[in-house]
């Protein structure tokens, strides 16, 4: 998935501030949990320290055309199905309505 939230380190380190949720043919469905700090940061990016997320990546930097001296930026996270002999019709990416807003650009896949 490519990434970022608005407002996302507002709330602390490790809040569920979004849901991918993947949708199986059988029906049954799957929550991937999107947490603050840990998956995705705020896009307006701070200084280098408060950057990084542990667990995906900081993939895309750009100079902000609105302020200078900052960047924004987009944040990787990889999913391995844990049953991929069951097949994936959709998936819904939500907000937990918390004070980051989750948003989602793109999403890759593998077989």
């Amino acid at each position: 998935m490519l990434h970022g939230a608005g407002w996302g380190d507002s709330d602390p380190h490790g809040t569920c501030i979004g849901k991918l949720i993947v949708n199986y043919e059988d029906g049954e469905s799957q929550a991937i949990e999107i947490k603050a700090g840990e998956h995705v940061r705020d896009w307006f990016l701070t200084n280098d320290s408060k950057r990084k997320v542990s667990g995906g990546k900081l993939a895309w930097v750009h100079p902000s055309k609105e302020v200078s001296g900052r960047d924004i930026g987009l944040y990787t996270l990889t999913w391995q199905n844990p049953e991929p002999e069951r097949k994936i019709v959709s998936f819904d990416y939500e907000s937990t309505m918390s004070y980051g807003a989750p948003f989602l650009l793109g999403v890759t896949l593998d077989k």
